[in-house]
């Protein structure tokens, strides 16, 4: 049965895909905060693949997963869709009715921060050949996790440096599948009204505001541009709870310079998309990072990026592509993050910041040339197509798909 059916979809793409799109179950299971149905029995599964993931949510796990949806599409592969609930967290509407209860592929792959992965272990489906894609930010990770990662088939792991950290204690296959990110067609170009250099970054108190770190954003910042300098600016956004007397430092660090703007609420895709663009370079001094969509985001979008020259962003960030910034290693101190006892992680060092700052402003055509590779470097490794096709190719390896056979010459 399911050969009949992969050759019927092979010979109608277009037709596979829109049925594929009309889910026979209403997700009004989550909308109404019952528990998610049973899945269905393995002789029922059909071929291809469920992506489990916070699909309705503005968070960066959520857009993760929505990107892996686009780049099953763009290969046509047979996907469906399953979101898990995140209560006031949900305000990306797209996949609203899109979505079944049930994972009913013959894969199905759990995209989730790996901080998460004890309470989520019910989404391991027997029958299934189940794949976890985790987020995590940390070079150890906790043997209790470790445990229930062993439960799944596979991790298919979105950066070097995710990839990295299972490999050091998993004794099950580790694959690399990047992250997709959205591309246009054509890299944007610069600002053509820019009358000051603006700066951005953006963060989620509930992500940790330690991790993200972006007091070294304002400290370099306002080192590398006296007061008297008005034509330049930092644009900060941010969100969330728990921050620990950071949002208070932020405020009035903002009160006292106007060249410094804080957004503080939660904004919708258009909004952060209309932010970015009217940015020339954006800003990620993290102390680590599983991937760094910020960063991907902004060269996707034609901006300069500074990044500290460690973690998921080293995947496409180098001297040819943007701003690394060199970094000393610190202890990860109490609270700061999940499981972060005796770890260790970044710290950008000022200086470095400040020197690509300044050169920044004085050679923004050479820092163009540079967005400009990261922006093909991207297309190639990291758009939907690149990864879709990889993302196919995993499957068919694995006989949970078929792929079209070429044409005879």
């Amino acid at each position: 049965m399911i050969n009949k059916h992969l050759r019927w979809a092979f010979r109608h793409p277009r037709k596979a895909l829109l049925r594929s799109l009309r889910w026979p179950y209403a997700n009004r299971s989550f909308q109404q905060g019952h528990p998610p149905a049973a899945p269905p029995p393995p002789g029922q599964l059909r071929s291809g693949l469920t992506i489990i993931g916070y699909l309705r949510s503005e968070i960066g796990l959520g857009q993760a997963a929505r990107n892996l949806v686009y780049a099953a599409d763009s290969v046509r592969l047979p996907v469906s869709m399953r979101h898990l609930p995140l209560p006031g967290r949900e305000n990306d509407m797209e996949f609203a009715s899109k979505c079944n209860q049930t994972a009913d592929r013959l894969a199905s792959m759990l995209v989730i921060g790996l901080a998460s992965i004890c309470d989520l272990q019910t989404e391991i489906g027997p029958g299934r050949f189940n794949i976890l894609y985790p987020f995590w930010e940390l070079t150890r990770i906790p043997e209790e996790w470790i445990k229930v990662a062993r439960q799944f088939d596979e991790v298919w792991a979105p950066s070097r440096f995710i990839a990295s950290a299972f490999e050091a204690c998993l004794d099950k296959p580790v694959q690399l599948l990047r992250q997709p990110v959205r591309l246009p067609q054509v890299m944007p170009a610069s600002r053509s009204d820019r009358q000051e250099l603006r700066f951005f970054t953006f963060f989620d108190f509930d992500s940790s505001g330690a991790r993200k770190n972006p007091q070294a954003a304002v400290l370099a910042f306002r080192a590398a541009f006296s007061p008297q300098q008005k034509d330049v600016e930092l644009i900060i956004k941010t969100r969330g709870g728990g921050d620990k007397g950071l949002r208070k430092w932020l405020l009035k660090i903002a009160a006292s310079d106007r060249r410094i703007k804080l957004i503080d609420r939660t904004l919708n895709r258009a909004a952060m998309d209309a932010l970015m663009a009217m940015s020339d370079v954006f800003v990620s001094l993290h102390r680590s990072e599983g991937f760094g969509f910020g960063a991907a985001e902004a060269l996707a979008a034609g901006k300069v990026v500074v990044a500290t020259d460690f973690g998921g962003t080293t995947d496409f960030i180098n001297v040819h592509t943007g701003y690394p910034i060199e970094y000393c290693l610190q202890p990860v101190e109490k609270g700061e993050y999940p499981a972060g006892e005796g770890q260790t992680w970044a710290n950008a060092k000022q200086d470095a910041v400040i020197d690509a700052f300044r050169s920044i402003y004085e050679q923004f055509d050479e820092a163009a040339v540079r967005t400009s590779r990261g922006f093909a470097m991207l297309k190639e490794n990291h758009s939907s197509a690149a990864v879709g096709a990889e993302m196919a190719k995993l499957l068919a390896d694995r006989g949970l798909i078929e792929l079209p056979r070429k044409p005879d010459l």
